[in-house]
Order: structure tokens, then C-alpha cells, then sequence
């Protein structure tokens, strides 16, 4: 349930799409269903700004800059990035991290998606400015994350979202 009196949060979602070398982006494998899933379920909660972006090998690279001006322009609460492919996973830190230091980590970043759900504990000992990493579907976890009286206080009891305190377990999400 939204609490009125409370301003709406914004949300980014950067879905990561890894350049690949054969050549056959923009096929449907490319296309961000997940995410537009979650912000149709969730779109009277929030205010979603989706940015579908293709990364390649290089860290300072043009799709850096890119994300960096849209993190100023839109100034999220959270940041949501998915990554449907794990060719793509090399760009979550310094993603997330980008996110962290411009918006002077008074943001909360998560991640999602086929190629980081599985493995959500070991991405996030490996992942630093990660906050949590929701396992399996979304639509619902985003639900009850925007809903929340306080949303990090929400992943770190949520059984769907898989946070920093979870590390310290064997509890699977």
C-alpha cells in the first residue's frame, strides 16, 4: 500500500546489454520484458525511467558517460539493474558503483535478472555497491520494496530480495 504522505520514489532501471561480437543485437533476446513487467505492476507506485543500454568491453566507455548523465538528470531513489545474460555481468560493479558516487550512496541499488538470480549470494560478495539482489520474479518483490515504510530495512527481511545480512546464512532465498 503507497503511503500518501510520502512523495513518490523514482526508479531506474538500467537493463545492461552486452555488445556482442556476431552481431545480432537487437534480436528479442535484447528486449527488456522483465523490467517492463515489474514497472506495469508497479507503475502507481513509483516513477520509472527505463534505460536500455549496450555496453562494451571498455569501463570508461561511452555507455559510462551515458549512464552517469541520466543518474544526474533523473536522480533516483533506486536503481535497478538487470542483467539477462551473463556476458553482461562484468559491467554490475561499476554500474552499481557509478550509481553510488554520484548520487552520494543515498541511493539504493539492486540488481535482477537470469544471469545474476541464481547466484545472487556470490554476485553480491563479489559486488560491493550492491545493496540486494532479488531472487526469481520481480513484479511483487518491487511491490512491497516501493510500498515499504523503509525500503532497506524491507531487503533485509524480504524473502525475495537477497541482501548483505543474508551472506552470513545458509538460508537460501
Amino acid at each position: 500500500m503507497l503511503l500518501f504522505n510520502r512523495k513518490k520514489l523514482k526508479v531506474l532501471f538500467i537493463v545492461l546489454t552486452y555488445l556482442r561480437s556476431e552481431g545480432n543485437i537487437g534480436t528479442y533476446q535484447d528486449f527488456p520484458y522483465g523490467i517492463l513487467s515489474i514497472i506495469e505492476h508497479t507503475k502507481l507506485l513509483a516513477e520509472f525511467e527505463l534505460l536500455d543500454i549496450v555496453i562494451d568491453d571498455t569501463l570508461d566507455g561511452e555507455w559510462t558517460k551515458v549512464v552517469a548523465a541520466k543518474l544526474k538528470d533523473f536522480n533516483p531513489d533506486i536503481v535497478g539493474i538487470s542483467v539477462m545474460f551473463d556476458n553482461a555481468y562484468h559491467c554490475v560493479q561499476p554500474t552499481a558503483a557509478l550509481a553510488k558516487k554520484l548520487l552520494k550512496g543515498d541511493v539504493i541499488v539492486v540488481a535482477g535478472g537470469p544471469a545474476v538470480s541464481p547466484v545472487a549470494k556470490g554476485v553480491l560478495r563479489s559486488q560491493e555497491s550492491l545493496d540486494a539482489i532479488c531472487f526469481s520474479e520481480g513484479e511483487k518483490a518491487f511491490e512491497d520494496l516501493l510500498s515499504a515504510k523503509d525500503p532497506l530495512d524491507l531487503l533485509t527481511t524480504h524473502k525475495t530480495w537477497v541482501s548483505r545480512s543474508d551472506l552470513a546464512t545458509s538460508e537460501k532465498p
